[in-house]
């Protein structure tokens, strides 16, 4: 009674300790998902820093233009005000927008190398209509240098980390599953040795019996070397019924249940069974016109007590509604490529058009009056704005995926 009492101790802590680090590995999983999650609203935020900062000179060149709209100006102040935010969140953190203060010393460099510029403009906006669009473009160009020099940094910090992730679950799972194989070794297997030893005292019917799995949901099916039916439980009959609308019999040959399908590879993996292999297949199975589903097949061979071979057992998972959902998430998939690839021809457009009147008025601006410069800034900034709404579109998109 003492050893049996020792042995359920011994098994209970090993049980224990297994869950313990399923539980560890799932609670690391979260908190690495978690850290993902904010490295990807970090990254998204330093991006759109060049965003608002393009957004800042083309506000400031509309304002050159025409001093006197306040929509602009008001527009201008409301954009360097985020800009700053932004900046200042990045650098020491701002809990409002989720962004915890960088921890990475040459992105902290570039930051406080970013700061004084972007105090004097937060500090001098009213000064920036006084600078001519080279100045302002020179200055937008050191920005983004630095910005996307930042950007580029978040990105390899987050890949680093995803690296650590998968570090950490294969550690974690090999020890897992070292414990697990450890309890098979020490527990398990000797429990399963004495099931052996029940079951060579049973009589051949009861080894037949035994080879099938009692199960409400698989199918199951133990055929001779001859293929004739030895045993089958409840849901094999069913479904054999359903099919051919035939009840099976013990003594069945089982070929003729599946012939009528053109199927070889029903006769050609019990043959393999026969030889000792062990197969496992997905399959999509027909029971009327029109109707199907998928299964989980597996073929494996059964001896008797004297390790004589009595024939293979059939064994038939139910994995529809996983098969189901692979479906479903590839299908998301594809979603989410054609939105990619609908929307990037979507943004070409208009980039192409800021890129050509960019170009335009670099290569005019000396033969350009104010009434044509001021043409085509705004065509430039109604492309801009067809930018950041296709832009919209796709994060709007994305999220109702």
């Amino acid at each position: 009674m003492n050893y049996k009492n020792k042995k359920i101790k011994k098994y209970f802590w090993v049980v224990t300790v297994t869950i313990l680090l399923i539980v560890f590995n799932q609670l690391l999983i979260q908190y690495w998902l978690g850290q993902k999650e904010m490295d990807s609203t970090v990254i998204s935020y330093s991006a759109r820093q060049r965003a608002l900062s393009q957004k800042i000179i083309v506000l400031t060149i509309e304002q050159k233009e025409d001093p006197s709209q306040k929509i602009v100006a008001d527009n201008l102040q409301q954009t360097i005000n985020h800009w700053k935010k932004v900046h200042y969140a990045l650098l020491k953190g701002n809990a409002q927008l989720k962004i915890p203060p960088t921890d990475i010393p040459q992105i902290k460099n570039y930051l406080k190398e970013l700061t004084p510029k972007v105090d004097w403009i937060v500090s001098n906006r009213h000064l920036l209509a006084s600078l001519t669009i080279k100045q302002l473009i020179q200055n937008q160009d050191a920005y983004l240098k630095t910005a996307e020099k930042i950007v580029a940094l978040y990105q390899i910090n987050s890949e680093a980390k995803l690296f650590k992730i998968k570090i950490s679950e294969f550690i974690l799972a090999f020890i897992t599953l070292f414990v697990i194989m450890l309890e098979f070794v020490l527990f398990i297997k000797p429990l399963y040795s004495q099931l052996e030893k029940q079951k060579i005292e049973n009589d051949k019917t009861k080894i037949r019996l035994n080879a099938i799995l009692d199960s409400s949901t698989d199918s199951n099916i133990l055929i001779d070397v001859n293929f004739k039916i030895l045993s089958l439980n409840k849901v094999a009959s069913n479904h054999i019924e359903s099919a051919w609308d035939i009840t099976p019999q013990i003594g069945d040959d089982m070929l003729k249940y599946v012939s009528g399908d053109g199927d070889d590879s029903f006769k050609e993996n019990f043959e393999a069974c026969f030889k000792g292999a062990t197969i496992q297949i997905e399959k999509k199975l027909t029971f009327v016109e029109g109707v199907y589903k998928w299964y989980e097949i597996t073929y494996f061979p059964v001896r008797d007590n004297e390790n004589h071979l009595i024939g293979a057992a059939f064994n038939a998972k139910d994995i529809d509604v996983r098969k189901k959902q692979e479906k479903q998430i590839n299908t998301q998939i594809e979603s989410l490529k054609k939105i990619a690839w609908q929307h990037s021809h979507e943004l070409r457009s208009p980039l192409t058009n800021i890129i050509g009147l960019t170009d335009f008025i670099q290569k005019k601006k000396q033969n350009l009056n104010p009434e044509e410069q001021s043409t085509y800034l705004s065509k430039i900034n109604e492309s801009a704005l067809k930018i950041d709404n296709v832009i919209h579109t796709i994060v709007h998109e994305i999220e109702s995926q």
